[in-house]
């Protein structure tokens, strides 16, 4: 700490922890006798409250206070956890997506002081490195945005402690900290992959889970590297420029990050690259492995002239062997070049250990045998027996592989072949590093700890061996180069089968035994790696193949009698026969694959067998009765497993029936079995797997069902965001869920923001998947519902026109997807004035509906609500009543009374009544209809506007023009604030330009309104020529009448 200036965090840590002793913590307790700031930082990072020690208002002001509750965004606060070099970060929970979070806040000193700039462009730049990492050892970011002056960044929340704490917190053994820190390395080695520099890599910086995963964090430093991002340089800034208190961040020239730990280049000021954060690594890592940092200087200038020096003295430290030190010794070099080429070379040097180390250690151990006993020679043996699991990953999924397989996609000539290539292989690395890590583990459950049965480990063994070849048969495909495999690589990695199933010891057990016989076992080796052949190639959409080599392998198995894999093979085939839409020999497959799985006592499979059964019956045949019973059987054998270990198996199950009780119209049902599924999912395939798309997407769609659209965004823009981390914002999957996110806006009533999501999500699926493929079709069809609100009818029926065709050719003229079109087409017609055509799109849509879903599915229920609506705008509203009536019933029974569906039917209802007379049933109708839409939409949605202006249409015609005002008032209003039809807002402006003229209101307004609905209607669809009409020859008499009282009043003397 240079004589003026504050003292780093670092320093301050250490006095947090009791590391300060002597000279330097006088110094320091003298230091914060004059720097309130500093005083605030140390009641911080000792976890004390605001309130422990009054302070000075400027450093009050410097860490932000929310209490629990408070909003940042969308975020609820929960509680303070901690203060950086940037900002304060606080728990919080984010209410859309059900999830706790961590929240950086941007110093509220930095933003008043002359640094406000640099600390929110750095803080941005944060957020923009994190959001180009999807690591497991780096701490994810999910959000970023602007609370009042400050910046915010959500991201994931981290039980456990920082690395510096957890070295404090016990005695650690050297190899226990060199494994925290390779994970470390490894999050940083991913940053520099993707061009990035952390800059201030630390101890404070590194996150330690409860679950034993370090994170690497505060990536508030880093930048693009020169090569990525040319231009910017870091200048030096004079020993000790910076003063205590005085809230500088990063000015021209100035230093970033924490001198302790800075590279030389850094602390001089020149620019920092990978090898920078490498000095800073090494640092770390020595400070962790010997107790002390290796270099040591009372200032910036004393530090460099010691790093430059040369090497630390030895420590002392004889248990960490010299390979590690040496190792540690060229990361420090002042030279960046002598440095390690790269991370990944320094994490090689870290782990690597050579045959004669090997050999020393052997002998050692042996001496120790013969003085303690025979005891620590078998614990040796069966320690070193387990230490192979990442030599079974050779040939398999090795570093030569990994680059055979980069000049694959590299020869591809496929666009973005570099993304595909690092989605595929960051997610081979992690299903092989966990592959291998269970096999150590279970080996040593044996070997070592003695907790469970050669026999177990047999069987263990053997579920690994499947996934093993799994793995290989996966990289064996993509290694032959077909564009049409690479393509679906990212989705096929993270399609490999799960792993914990081979943790659970008693559903193992349970299966029916290898058959003894030596030739046989044999040959069902070579059938469990043709199989796994099969699957790759299903999972890589090359369903032809794999039905062949399903066959095959089924007519094999069946001559050994070994009923498991011959439930395998019969799965496989269903999975193939689904995908070619064959759902009668889908059905058939996986009936003889559930009772083959019953038979062979294979419970997990048994669960997914049953699945597929089910989903064959509903898909093909809408059989309810068939498909719930297989999910009763799925449920009861699920009762056999540990769901700990089963939790993919029981995901899919309360996904599936979810879907089944959406198809039934029980909402509520299928809310609480999406969310379940989703608690699974993140189970078996962690929080941040693209795998999560499915349930995500599923509480998306129950969520809209149910009005709740805000909500419903949230889910569908997560999707959204683990897809784009997986495969990359390019990849053909994004397009669905782009519209699911452009759905949602929509039925927000954010029209315009509906439109732009819409387009961006039929751009890249014409780029990506052709503009005949199915998902393209369906965004261009949602894209015409959205221009039929801004009411570019005939724009909107052209989508519809240009998707239909493509859509029959590839689903056939009886699809959902079909329907779906035809309803949107009658839409548009009827908008139109085209009632007929309306009338017969809703017909032919209605008829489809009922073959595939019967006559009381929910999904009819907006067809009867459309063809009324037709029939009362044909002047027929006897003939709209009863479909009304059979939609409310479908409605309120599946959604509801309150929903705001029931309420458009409610709103017809009352049309009808106001067609007929009836005005105290419509007012009563059109009240009810309001209130319910104000309830389940919010007080702004769009749609209110046509529902006030209704009921003031029966106010006027009940008690005059003056009581229909102020509703009036209320529509015109919203109507200028929301996005609302052309149509719409022009019936408001003229209700109201009538309402206020035959109320002896002010006839220069009354003109006002008149004309500026005229405008709006010049924009609306043929429909409204009737009202344009009207509109016209109001004006013409009204003004006419003005204009003649003005000239009689000219006249009088």
């Amino acid at each position: 700490m240079g004589e003026g200036t504050c003292p780093d965090e670092v320093e301050l840590v250490d006095l947090v922890h009791g590391l300060v002793s002597g000279d330097a913590l006088a110094s320091l307790e003298r230091h914060l006798d004059g720097c309130g700031l500093c005083r605030r930082v140390v009641v911080v990072l000792a976890g004390g409250e605001a309130r422990a020690e009054p302070v000075a208002a400027s450093a009050d002001a410097g860490v932000p206070r929310l209490e629990r509750g408070a909003r940042v965004g969308h975020y609820e606060v929960l509680e303070h956890v901690g203060l950086g070099a940037m900002g304060v970060v606080f728990a919080a929970n984010d209410p859309r997506l059900h999830r706790k979070v961590a929240l950086k806040l941007l110093r509220s000193d930095w933003v008043k002081e002359g640094g406000a700039e640099d600390a929110r462009e750095r803080l941005w730049r944060e957020a923009r490195a994190l959001a180009r990492l999807s690591h497991p050892h780096v701490v994810a970011v999910h959000d970023v945005g602007v609370h009042g002056e400050s910046l915010f960044i959500a991201m994931d929340f981290v039980e456990g402690t920082t690395l510096r704490r957890w070295l404090r917190a016990e005695p650690r053994r050297w190899t226990e900290v060199l494994d925290r820190f390779l994970q470390a390395g490894e999050g940083l080695a991913a940053a520099h992959a993707r061009g990035l520099v952390h800059r201030d890599f630390k101890p404070d910086n590194v996150l330690v889970g409860v679950d034993g995963r370090v994170r690497v964090t505060d990536f508030g430093l880093a930048r693009l590297t020169q090569a990525a991002l040319p231009g910017g340089t870091e200048s030096a800034v004079p020993e000790g420029s910076s003063s205590c208190g005085t809230g500088t961040v990063t000015q021209p020239g100035a230093l970033l990050g924490t001198p302790a730990y800075m590279a030389p280049e850094q602390l001089e000021g020149r620019p920092a690259d990978a090898r920078s954060d490498q000095f800073s690594f090494c640092v770390a890592l020595h400070e962790g492995l010997y107790g002390r940092r290796p270099f040591e200087a009372s200032s910036r200038a004393a530090l460099v002239q010691a790093i430059r020096a040369g090497p630390p003295a030895s420590s002392g430290e004889a248990r960490v062997p010299a390979r590690i030190r040496r190792a540690v010794l060229r990361g420090l070099s002042a030279d960046p070049a002598a440095r390690h080429p790269s991370m990944e070379a320094l994490l090689a040097a870290l782990t690597h250990r050579p045959r004669w180390e090997r050999w020393r250690m052997a002998a050692v151990w042996a001496g120790a045998a013969t003085l303690a006993g025979v005891g620590a020679g078998f614990w040796l043996r069966e320690t070193t027996r387990c230490a192979g699991a990442d030599g079974h990953l050779v040939g398999v999924w090795d570093s030569a592989l990994r680059s055979q397989l980069e000049a694959v996609f590299a020869a591809s000539g496929l666009p973005l072949a570099q993304e595909g290539f690092g989605a595929t292989a960051r997610r081979l690395d992690a299903y092989a590093e966990a592959l291998a890590r269970m096999e150590r583990d279970s080996c040593e459950a044996t070997h070592v700890r003695g907790e469970q049965s050669g026999r177990m480990l047999d069987l263990r063994g053997m579920c690994l061996d499947r996934r093993r070849e799994a793995l290989r048969a996966s990289v064996t495909l993509m290694l032959q180069g077909d564009a049409a495999v690479l393509e679906r690589a990212p989705q096929a990695a993270h399609a490999l089968p799960d792993l914990l199933p081979c943790a659970d010891r008693e559903a193992l057990a349970s299966v029916v035994p290898l058959p003894e016989d030596p030739v046989v076992r044999q040959r069902l080796q070579g059938l469990q790696a043709r199989l796994a052949e099969g699957m790759a190639l299903q999972e890589a959409g090359q369903h032809a193949r794999a039905r062949q080599v399903a066959q095959e392998v089924l007519q094999a198995v069946r001559q050994t009698g070994y009923r498991p894999m011959e439930a395998s093979a019969l799965f496989l085939l269903g999975l193939v026969e689904k995908a070619h839409a064959r759902f009668t020999e889908a059905a058939d497959a996986f009936d003889a694959a559930q009772l083959a799985a019953l038979a062979g006592r294979d419970d997990d499979l048994l669960v997914r067998a049953l699945m597929g059964l089910a989903d064959s019956e509903l898909q093909g045949h809408a059989r309810y009765a068939e498909a719930e019973r297989a999910v009763r059987l799925a449920e009861a054998t699920l009762e056999r497993l540990d769901i700990r270990q089963a939790p993919g198996a029981a995901g899919e199950l309360h996904l599936f029936r979810g879907h089944l009780f959406h198809r039934k119209g029980e909402a509520v049902r299928a809310q609480e079995d999406f969310r379940r599924a989703l608690e699974l999912f993140e189970q078996a395939h962690g929080p941040e797997s693209p795998r999560l798309d499915a349930p995500l997407t599923a509480l998306g769609l129950i969520l809209n069902l149910q009005g709740h659209y805000e909500e419903a965004r949230g889910y569908y823009e997560r999707a959204l965001e683990l897809q784009q981390r997986a495969y990359g914002r390019e990849h053909p999957v994004c397009v669905s869920h782009l519209n699911n996110v452009a759905t949602a806006l929509r039925l927000q009533g954010r029209v315009e923001e509906a439109v732009a999501r819409y387009e961006e999500a039929l751009s890249l699926g014409e780029r990506r998947l052709g503009a005949a493929h199915s998902s393209t079709n369906m965004v261009r069809v949602n894209l015409g519902d959205a221009l039929q609100l801004q009411g570019k009818l005939t724009e909107a029926l052209a989508r519809y026109e240009e998707a239909m065709p493509a859509l029959v050719a590839v689903h056939g003229d009886t699809h959902p997807r079909v329907a779906s079109v035809l309803t949107s087409m009658g839409t548009a017609y009827a908008d139109l004035g085209e009632s007929r055509l309306a009338q017969k799109s809703y017909g032919e849509a209605l008829a489809v509906q009922r073959r595939l879903l019967g006559p009381e599915h929910p999904d009819l229920a907006l067809t009867y609500n459309n063809l009324a609506s037709v029939m009362l705008d044909l002047g027929e509203p006897g003939k709209a009543r009863p479909l009304l009536q059979l939609a409310r019933g479908l409605w309120e029974k599946s959604l509801g009374p309150e929903h705001p569906k029931v309420a458009s039917v409610l709103q017809n209802l009352a049309k009808a009544d106001l067609a007929e007379g009836r005005l105290g049933a419509a007012h009563a109708g059109f009240e009810r209809a309001l209130a319910m839409r104000r309830k389940g939409l919010g007080p702004e949605h769009p749609k209110l506007v046509s529902t006030l202006t209704l009921l003031a249409e029966v106010k006027r015609r009940l008690e005059g023009p003056r009581a229909a005002l102020a509703t009036l008032e209320q529509a015109v209003l919203l109507a200028g604030k929301a996005q609302v039809t052309p149509a719409d807002r022009a019936k408001a402006l003229f209700s109201l330009a009538r309402a206020t003229w035959d109320s002896d209101g002010s006839r220069e307004k009354a003109r006002t309104l008149a004309r500026q609905a005229e405008e709006a209607l010049r924009k609306a669809p043929r429909t409204t020529e009737a009202l344009a009409r009207e509109v016209r020859e109001w004006r013409a008499r009204h003004d006419a009448s003005t204009s003649q009282r003005a000239t009689g009043a000219a006249r009088r003397p």
